[in-house]
């Protein structure tokens, strides 16, 4: 009889289960497909993934301003351009990022592809307006005493930009200082007086600097949370490279250390040995990267694979840090295998880093040139 209840509770609780599974997909699924989606979506789009009807008639460059309520948006969750570029097939690329109480949201960037200035597809992740607005409140509550500041009563009283952000504990000298100590390097290049002079002669900027200036980002991490953080580009002379830390904006704590470099030759090393750079990615956060042919003379083929769509950085390094080659500088990619090009031309013979970045991932390999 006990056997029998069991497997019955059990039953019904796989049940329920299934049933809650599938009422917030289709809530999600209804959220995607509001009528004016409906209106200007090919049946069978995705959110990361819309092919525009041919009668939409929509203009790239004003896709989401007139289209506001389709894609969730609000007057504090916007998209803004980035870049204007034509692909190989000819069609055009407007690459745009989205902000939310103007502040970067990472990760939220999208590719409408047009011809002749009328939208035919989008590729790419906007976060919904209400995924933000309630990590916003939950943000509050925590910076205020929720007895005396209710969350909707907050977002109509402080500006969106320096009001509320009066209320955060942290400021961004702090949150610096917690980023340099957790990359732990010896000497940091804003420190040196030779680097800062050769920064400054290269960019032609008397004003340039290493020295991190921070900036604060939503950041959505493991578990869809989304966070509000520092996030500081910080460049060590011993070891040499770079690092990107994340600080939560509210309590101080390093959401992640991501080196940018993950092997080099430090300027102190007299042998030649690669070492390890600060804290290497961990696997998950691995692209999976391949280079053929490997030594290479004329050219080679970099080879690797994305889990969804990104926009792309593809560097390569000479085993001293220095950037040799731009090959990608925010390059738009959909989720799969791709290849580029890597020519030697400009090269020396000698062992080089190719490094991509995408979505807070990176790949590495190691290759050689060989000149004629």
């Amino acid at each position: 009889m006990n056997s029998q209840y069991n497997t019955l509770i059990g039953t019904l609780i796989i049940y329920l289960f299934c049933l809650i599974s599938f009422n917030v997909q289709a809530q999600t699924n209804n959220a995607f497909w509001n009528p004016q989606m409906q209106q200007i979506a090919e049946p069978g789009s995705e959110p990361n993934s819309i092919v525009f009807s041919e009668n939409s008639q929509l203009n790239p460059n004003t896709i989401f301003e007139a289209e506001k309520v389709a894609f969730g948006l609000t007057n504090e969750v916007c998209m803004e351009l980035q870049e204007v570029k034509v692909e190989k097939a000819g069609l055009t690329c407007h690459v745009y990022q989205q902000y939310y109480k103007g502040i970067k949201v990472e990760g939220a960037m999208v590719a409408v592809f047009s011809n002749n200035n009328e939208a035919v597809k989008m590729e790419g992740e906007i976060i919904p307006a209400t995924v933000l607005e309630n990590a916003f409140c939950t943000m509050e509550l925590e910076m205020v005493d929720a007895r005396f500041w209710g969350c909707t009563m907050e977002l109509d009283m402080i500006d969106a930009r320096v009001g509320w952000l009066s209320l955060l504990e942290l400021d961004l000298r702090k949150a610096r200082e917690l980023a340099i100590k957790n990359v732990g390097a010896t000497k940091y290049l804003w420190e040196d007086d030779t680097e800062e002079m050769k920064l400054q002669e290269t960019t032609n900027d008397p004003t340039a600097s290493y020295f991190p200036k921070g900036d604060l980002v939503f950041k959505e991490v493991e578990g869809d949370v989304i966070l509000l953080c520092y996030v500081f580009e910080i460049a060590s002379l011993i070891p040499y490279g770079n690092a990107r830390v994340y600080v939560n904006a509210l309590n101080g704590d390093i959401v992640s250390l991501e080196s940018l470099s993950e092997l080099s030759v430090a300027k102190t090393n007299t042998t030649g040995i690669l070492s390890p750079l600060l804290n290497p990615p961990v696997a998950s956060r691995k692209i999976p990267v391949s280079a053929s042919p490997n030594p290479f003379i004329a050219y080679t083929t970099f080879k690797f694979e994305l889990n969804q769509n990104s926009a792309v950085e593809i560097i390569l390094y000479d085993l001293l840090g220095n950037v040799k080659k731009v090959v990608a500088e925010r390059a738009y990619f959909q989720s799969g295998i791709h290849e580029v090009i890597i020519e030697g031309d400009g090269l020396q013979s000698g062992m080089y880093i190719c490094q991509i970045r995408a979505n807070s991932k990176t790949g590495m390999v190691k290759l050689v040139y060989r000149n004629r």
